[in-house]
């Protein structure tokens, strides 16, 4: 067996052993097991999203949910140290996941190391974000309700979408970062980031501050769902709890969850818990997708009713 398809396996396998908690102001959480409905899809593989003159042809998959009705869409992240690799595969028990509660998904690729270098990525997904948009009517998706999804180096690029200013076609409403390095500026040694970046930290500290989503955080940001593993030595955790802290001040609403005694990698394996909670307790109710009277775990969840309100805002009911 390889270890793509091992990976693969144990995710499936042990995908909702974890439960999180909730910190910074919540109590812990417990999430329970809501109703769900399950949603038919199709998925269409390895679309073009980039213009005919973008530096690179990159292919997204689409999982697009039954019927006609607008359906709220995520965009989903894969992560890999911002290489150049597609790791699609990744994501597609996540992207079934999501397009079976009723999201429109696009599992994109993007380009990266060592061909390219920053800010290529995040260039990329806003463009997959304007393909999106401008294929709404087609794909039955909404364009105001549109979420960004990852996890690491992914997380990262997630919460870059989140947090840099630019035109309505490339913002999104909700951002779900998990172990996501947020502030560049916490890594000032390692060979990862100056191939990313193209410079150590003492050659350039003023790039890694510029390519740091903690660094544009305004009060206009969409809500963020962020968890790490408390024993993560791949991204410190002090990378969530600076940047939940800079979107405390902001006034930006975000929900923290630890994974208690989760190592960078076993936080990604063991990780069914932590995407129902995102999914059911962040993107799902508030998106108001299937308005099933029985779902109630939200009420439990230790999301505050201001956090709420505001994703509510932002998802408002069709």
């Amino acid at each position: 067996m390889t270890l793509k398809e091992w990976v693969t396996f144990s995710t499936a396998l042990i995908a909702n052993v974890t439960m999180i908690g909730c910190v910074g102001g919540a109590a812990r959480v417990s999430p329970g097991k809501p109703e769900r409905a399950s949603t038919a899809f199709t998925k269409t593989a390895d679309v073009v999203y980039t213009p005919g003159n973008w530096p690179s042809a990159l292919e997204a998959d689409l999982y697009q949910p039954a019927g006609e009705n607008l359906r709220p869409a995520v965009l989903l992240v894969y992560g890999g140290s911002w290489s150049s690799s597609d790791h699609r595969w990744q994501m597609t028990l996540l992207a079934r996941k999501l397009a079976r509660r009723g999201f429109f998904v696009m599992n994109a690729a993007y380009r990266g190391t060592p061909d390219f270098r920053y800010p290529a990525p995040v260039d990329d997904l806003r463009e997959a974000l304007r393909w999106m948009r401008a294929h709404a009517k087609q794909y039955h998706l909404n364009p105001d309700k549109i979420a960004v999804y990852g996890f690491s180096a992914c997380g990262y690029l997630a919460a870059m979408l989140g947090t840099r200013d630019g035109p309505p076609e490339v913002r999104v409403q909700a951002v779900v970062a998990a172990s996501a390095p947020t502030d560049l500026a916490l890594y000032p040694t390692g060979d990862i980031l100056p191939r990313f970046l193209g410079a150590t930290y003492a050659e350039n500290p003023a790039l890694y501050r510029e390519a740091s989503p903690v660094t544009y955080i305004t009060a206009d940001d969409p809500p963020f769902f962020l968890n790490h593993g408390t024993d993560d030595t791949t991204v410190s955790p002090d990378h969530s709890k600076v940047f939940k802290a800079t979107l405390d001040r902001a006034g930006v609403p975000n929900e923290l969850h630890w994974v208690e005694g989760r190592s960078h990698a076993t936080t990604l394996i063991f990780g069914g818990a932590n995407e129902d909670a995102a999914i059911d307790h962040f993107l799902w109710r508030p998106a108001r997708i299937f308005p099933n009277p029985k779902f109630q775990g939200w009420r439990r969840s230790g999301i505050s009713r201001a956090t709420m309100s505001s994703i509510i805002k932002r998802f408002p009911p069709r």
